[in-house]
């Protein structure tokens, strides 16, 4: 019977807070529109209605929102006001700015109009026109939308999307654009891509469809890229092609390392290869393996590690020694360039019996290479081996 009574007890505490909290939320939602002050109003019939014209310095609330603008029409039956002229709906977390807000006060959408400005803490998300709901706290966006710091020192765009306050959360498609500028304003690296989605916690940006990357010397294209400041890299998928003045880098994926802006190593993985063309004779040299180690320091490449199944070509010039071509393979190539980024040691690691070396002579006495000294040293003796 005791045990009864306890379970009653708590059965109809529950249900007590239930009701409580059903209740408040109905209470929360039911919450009108109040006029707190306004320098002069003028009311209008309109049939069975009556419609307030609120002119200068207007302060309206409705919960926690707080609504400033100089004139409205507020209906008080229908709970919905047009808001005009330097328009700011402020709720505590966020701040709404616009020339114009129509304020549905029974459903809590906005739908703001002319030189929109929605801020959250850091981020600045500005477009002509913006429907933003406050109990969802997604703002829906449908021409033209920049955000500003979404992710640090990143501006996006797009055509239209929507961005979720609640999951710190951003979505944008057609034509959209990403820009990442270093601190002193002089460099900047720009993404363009079909679709677009940021996540400002993870502070990661992936774009999709027709991916372009550009920045000074580098073009790049895939179907996809992850930016993330976080290391700050940029992560390539879908057949990825980077240029980077006469190299050229191919594979399954590509990784690009930064710091701020400069390139500072990388990885290729999957069918990895890097070409590189002599801007004189045409000549290519070429690395290939699974998988490519790129070390770099503000954009000079000081080693690149091939694993796996790795093949290195490159030629001979006639200023190094005789001209031709040199073919090493291995489990493991290691090229080691100086700071004018030339070729200045090479080491192979494989197993006993795989590491070759080859050197081909050629009859055209004008082919410089890349490698240039190291690669005439190679031909005349066995290459360094582990």
């Amino acid at each position: 019977m005791a045990r009864s009574i306890v379970h009653g007890i708590v059965l109809y505490a529950a249900l007590l807070a239930f009701a409580w909290a059903g209740a408040s939320g109905q209470a929360a939602r039911k919450e009108r529109i109040r006029l707190v002050s306004a320098d002069s109003l003028v009311s209008i019939s309109q049939g069975d209605e009556n419609i307030t014209m609120l002119i200068g310095n207007v302060n309206l609330v409705q919960g926690q929102a707080r609504i400033v603008c100089r004139t409205a029409l507020f209906n008080d039956k229908s709970q919905y006001a047009e808001l005009r002229n330097s328009v700011s709906i402020f709720d505590g977390k966020r701040t709404l700015t616009a020339d114009t807000v129509f304020y549905n006060g029974s459903t809590r959408i906005e739908e703001a109009a002319g030189n929109v400005v929605l801020r959250t803490g850091t981020r600045v998300l500005r477009t002509p026109y913006l429907t933003y709901n406050q109990e969802t706290m997604v703002a829906t966006v449908y021409e033209q939308v920049q955000i500003d710091d979404f992710i640090e020192g990143v501006t996006l765009w797009g055509v239209t999307g929507y961005y979720d306050r609640k999951n710190d959360y951003a979505r944008m498609w057609d034509g959209v654009e990403l820009l990442k500028t270093d601190s002193a304003g002089t460099d900047s690296i720009l993404v363009k891509a079909l679709l677009m989605e940021a996540w400002g916690g993870r502070q990661q940006v992936m774009l999709y469809d027709s991916v372009t990357i550009d920045r000074n010397r580098m073009h790049a294209v895939c179907t996809s890229a992850l930016y993330s400041a976080e290391p700050p890299m940029l992560h390539l998928k879908g057949s990825p092609v980077v240029s980077i003045e006469n190299q050229v880098l191919k594979g399954d994926t590509v990784s690009l390392h930064l710091n701020e802006l400069s390139f500072q190593g990388g990885m290729i993985c999957g069918n990895a290869r890097i070409t590189v063309t002599d801007s004189l004779t045409g000549a290519d040299d070429f690395m290939q393996g699974d998988t490519i180690y790129i070390t770099a320091v503000n954009d000079t490449i000081q080693e690149v590690d091939i694993r796996s199944q790795a093949v290195s070509t490159y030629h001979v010039s006639e200023e190094e020694d005789e001209p031709g071509i040199n073919t090493v393979s291995g489990d493991r190539i290691q090229l080691f360039f100086n700071d004018r980024q030339k070729l200045d040691r090479v080491r192979i690691a494989s197993s006993p019996g795989v590491c070759t070396g080859k050197y081909a002579p050629k009859q055209d006495r004008g082919a410089p290479g890349l490698t240039r000294k190291i690669a005439g040293q190679l031909k005349r003796k066995k290459p360094e081996t582990q």
